[in-house]
């Protein structure tokens, strides 16, 4: 399972249960500890330091668990990786992942105007940034 949300916690006798058969592990999505970029980022989901909770809650409850850093966005959230990892092993975290940010079709158009939006003091650098990560296509 992966979510953002620490409500996952409401099932952890369920949750519990299936770790006992080796039927499940759980991660929870982290982008940054940066509240204000957070709020742009994920409105209406758990802040970092929630989610770091819940990875401890499950972690304690016998629950394989790990962190998925996504997305990665160059010129946003890309200098974090190793804090993000580092504090969720340190709460009980045992695997981690990353996605960086796909653009596909038509969200490459809402990504970009996303970020102007919120970012036009660096926005060009970082598009610039994603675009080269997608070999000069984000399409």
């Amino acid at each position: 399972m992966i979510t953002k949300n620490s409500l996952i916690t409401r099932d952890i006798d369920i949750l519990s249960e299936l770790a006992k058969l080796n039927l499940i592990t759980v991660h929870i999505s982290v982008t940054t500890f940066e509240e204000k970029l957070r709020s742009i980022m994920e409105p209406r989901t758990a802040t970092a330091s929630k989610r770091m909770e819940t990875i401890k809650k499950l972690s304690e409850a016998g629950i394989p668990v790990g962190v998925m850093v996504a997305p990665i966005i160059p010129g946003l959230n890309n200098h974090e990786i190793s804090d993000i990892v580092r504090k969720a092993a340190d709460n009980g975290a045992v695997s981690a992942g990353y996605n960086v940010v796909r653009l596909n079709g038509s969200v490459s158009t809402l990504f970009r105007d996303w970020l102007f939006k919120n970012f036009p003091d660096r926005a060009n650098k970082v598009w610039n940034l994603v675009t080269t990560l997608h070999g000069g296509k984000v399409k």
